[in-house]
């Protein structure tokens, strides 16, 4: 607009100065003013048309205007719209998380549930078995019944025989039939006992014999705390002994499971002397174990049948191994201990003279009393070490992985099968918390 108003001015200016030189110069030929009118005219038609012009091109100005201002209001609801969409997208990705979260967790309740079957299955052919067993039971007592049923058939003729007797006043004929009865019976007893009797007698010397040799096994002569211990698992698998009743029912199942364990481990009275000297072994292979050794529990995993020798230790750095025995007594060791855990030393290195052939191999004896002053002079006559280690709290929470399921599973202290339960391989151990346990994927056993 600004450049056709410009072209319009210069126009007029070029008009003005041709009236202008038409009025100077009047002596002119008249083809000349001629020239100049049609010029003029030709001019004033030009401006004309550029009027024209500058009208449309204002109208077609205007009209872009009124485009620009509509694109403007568009622009803004597409930039409004397009900040909706944005919004809408953040919501749904959110969501999207969201879901994925619930997703993830509903997995892993899934493969809990699917580890839970396993584990069910499990039990089901193990009840199945069980079944099986209780079925072939119950035809043994049914065949027993129906045997019962004969001899009291039997029993009752001669109830019969007897009110014969007894009518026909014959008692002589009675007394000889009973004594005659009573004798067969007499030889049959014999007879069958006879064999169970010398086996009694031959067990019964070797026990003697074995105490002559052992005197620790004296213990167990009049005392049925070992047995009581492995078989009267009712006693032992209720965790409710170490708790009151509204801390048993207020709290979570985690939860009370950890303050019996807490309990159990820090009241050492109420533990048996099996339970004493278990704890102490497995407090003791702790010990090893945070001081870089690897831990064979042979007292755990073999009892009685250990030799004398509760832990082997291997040092991880330097193969150092270490022949353990653990006593956890109140009362002076005696020279006894000292020779059973040199004679089991000594064993073990002849059974293994292949494999420890440049191998330092000591016996030690771990105890949380003195030793007697014939001991000590034992003890480094034959070089046995002896550490003096007070009994202390121990992780007694025993995790082990099934070598044919792969679950894993955790035992309490008071458990059935926590004896039962080896720890030798790589991932089993023990633990001071159940949180710990849960954390690191093992369950507690359902049998116990």
């Amino acid at each position: 607009m600004d450049g056709v108003l410009l072209i319009i001015v210069v126009l007029c200016v070029v008009v003005i100065v041709v009236l202008l030189l038409g009025i100077f110069q009047k002596n002119e030929p008249v083809a000349d003013m001629t020239y100049f009118n049609s010029t003029i005219n030709m001019l004033r038609n030009q401006i004309e048309r550029w009027k024209a012009d500058f009208t449309r091109q204002g109208e077609e100005l205007q009209k872009i205007k009124k485009e620009k201002s509509i694109l403007a209001d568009l622009n803004a609801r597409q930039v409004d719209l397009i900040r909706q969409l944005e919004s809408d997208v953040e919501s749904k990705l959110k969501m999207i998380n969201k879901q994925t979260v619930k997703l993830s967790n509903q997995k892993t309740v899934v493969h809990g549930l699917n580890f839970e079957k396993n584990e069910l299955q499990d039990l089901n052919a193990k009840l199945k078995k069980e079944l099986d067993e209780a079925e072939y039971i119950y035809r043994e007592l049914y065949d027993k019944y129906e045997c019962a049923k004969s001899d009291i058939k039997n029993l009752e003729q001669k109830v019969d025989d007897f009110d014969q007797m007894i009518n026909a006043k014959n008692p002589f004929d009675y007394v000889a039939h009973l004594r005659a009865h009573a004798l067969e019976h007499k030889n049959m007893y014999i007879d069958s006992n006879v064999e169970g009797l010398a086996s009694l007698f031959k067990y019964q010397y070797k026990f003697e014999y074995l105490l002559s040799i052992y005197p620790e096994l004296g213990k167990f002569k009049d005392d049925d705390a070992y047995i009581n211990y492995m078989h009267e698992e009712e006693k032992r698998c209720n965790i409710r002994n170490w708790l009151s009743d509204n801390e048993y029912f207020q709290m979570t199942e985690q939860g009370r499971e950890q303050l019996a364990v807490d309990r159990y481990i820090s009241d050492s009275s109420k533990w048996s002397d099996w339970e004493k000297g278990r704890n102490y072994e497995i407090y003791c292979a702790y010990k090893l174990f945070n001081e870089d050794y690897d831990i064979i529990q042979e007292g755990l995993n073999k009892k009685l049948e250990d030799g004398g020798r509760d832990i082997i230790a291997t040092h991880k750095k330097t193969g150092k191994i270490l022949i353990v025995h653990c006593k956890n007594w109140s009362s002076l060791v005696r020279e006894y201990v000292v020779f059973q855990l040199y004679g089991s030393f000594v064993q073990w290195k002849l059974d293994n003279e292949d494999k420890i052939k440049s191998v330092e191999v000591e016996p030690w004896l771990y105890i949380t009393c003195d030793l007697s002053p014939e001991a000590i002079k034992c003890a480094n006559l034959l070089g046995v070490k002896v550490r003096r280690l007070p009994m202390d709290r121990f992780p007694a929470i025993k995790c082990n992985i099934n070598h044919n399921t792969g679950h894993k599973i955790y035992h309490l202290p008071f458990d059935r099968h926590y004896d039962l339960v080896k720890i030798n391989a790589k991932g089993k151990g023990y633990k001071f918390e159940i949180a710990k346990a849960i954390q690191e994927g093992f369950r507690r056993a359902y049998n116990h």
